[in-house]
């Protein structure tokens, strides 16, 4: 086999054996399983997921949230700090699937209150790596965050 440019190669058996691993655990568990969509980017592979009853998933943009909700998915967490320039996508895209963001600020979760559609939000946690969110030990600042999103 001679490939010239990037390509994925996968062994299909391995990939099922390991949703359906993944899935009974979640399921055991009584917990959600949102696996995240950003390394495969496949519709194909996406439907895997389906046959063991994922229903919510994780991207990493809009466009990824549009390429998978025209697919048909309902459920969608872009987990990448929300941008509220980009509002007038996630109103589009918010009409045609549930839409989750994640937030890190008290301006973000205001201007979430606002869209035309009803969208979600998790609040970004930093787990140590130091790339986006809060740090998990400043309790205060997620409290208020919590609090302005009950206000609204």
């Amino acid at each position: 086999m001679s490939m010239t440019k990037p390509t994925l190669l996968l062994d299909k058996s391995k990939c099922l054996r390991n949703i359906e691993r993944m899935s009974t655990k979640a399921k055991q568990a009584n917990i959600g399983f949102r696996p995240h969509f950003k390394t495969h980017q496949s519709i194909e592979i996406g439907n895997w997921f389906r046959d063991f009853g994922v229903t919510g998933i994780t991207v990493s943009s809009f466009d990824m949230a549009e390429y998978f909700a025209q697919a048909g998915w309902l459920d969608i967490l872009v987990a990448f700090p929300f941008n509220p320039l980009e509002m007038k996508r996630l109103n589009e895209l918010a009409s045609i699937s549930r839409i989750s963001v994640l937030a890190d600020n008290i301006e973000t979760i205001s201007t979430l209150q606002k869209p035309e559609k009803q969208v979600g939000f998790y609040i970004d946690i930093d787990t140590g790596y130091g790339r986006t969110g809060i740090r998990s030990e400043q309790f205060q600042q997620i409290e208020d965050l919590l609090s302005t999103s009950r206000q609204n």
